[in-house]
């Protein structure tokens, strides 16, 4: 610390350490592409600090532990909406990983100013952050599309959990557990038309639309 008030403080939502769907969705499109992101967002103020620090990053069980240092870049933004935040991956910076834990190193002036406030996570551009099967690399497969009497959707890897299906005004119209593999909605009792199908894990909830014909 070079005088007295300076300082640099950081907080976080108590968001996933590791991606989610809505992560997945809010990421720098260049230069990339960012594969995938962290849940967990920082706030960080620096206020009339000069020098470098570190961070740690703890990643969650449902992280993938074979990530590389050389995947990992810093994200950094002005207002908390990461799709058009500023990606760093030196020089200067370096980062290391010690079993689950992942240390940035170098964060300095160049990437949070003085007497500023920015946002920041960790996110991956080459091995995917998120363990294979998990719903944050997840995209479930529509067999009957549109469906008629049934819709069956395929989710290989993703086992506790509920499917749920809303109508155009937002009325949950069914809603059942996820099987093992794949689950089948019985539809024949709908009306035609859009749904919007919400799909809740323990990993978080994937939202997409399905259409009903008869």
């Amino acid at each position: 610390i070079a005088s007295d008030g300076s300082y640099v403080i950081m907080g976080h939502d108590n968001g996933l350490m590791c991606p989610s769907p809505a992560t997945a969705a809010e990421v720098p499109s260049s230069p990339g592409p960012v594969i995938t992101r962290l849940g967990r967002e920082w706030k960080v103020t620096n206020t009339g600090f000069s020098g470098m620090f570190s961070c740690d990053f703890t990643l969650g069980s449902c992280a993938n532990p074979a990530v590389q240092p050389s995947d990992l870049r810093l994200l950094v933004d002005d207002d908390g909406d990461f799709v058009d935040a500023m990606i760093h991956g030196g020089p200067g910076l370096s980062f290391s990983i010690t079993g689950n834990v992942v240390t940035v190193s170098g964060i300095s002036t160049t990437h949070i100013g003085t007497q500023s406030t920015r946002y920041i996570t960790l996110a991956s551009m080459g091995t995917p952050l998120s363990l294979k099967g998990k719903l944050q690399a997840f995209t479930p497969v529509l067999y009957t599309q549109p469906a008629s009497s049934h819709l069956t959707i395929g989710h290989d890897g993703i086992h506790t959990g509920t499917a749920e299906l809303y109508d155009a005004v937002g009325k949950l119209v069914v809603k059942q557990n996820l099987a093992s593999g794949s689950t089948t909605i019985i539809t024949s009792e709908l009306i035609s038309g859009i749904y919007v199908l919400r799909i809740r894990t323990p990993e978080g909830v994937f939202t997409g639309k399905v259409s009903l014909a008869r």
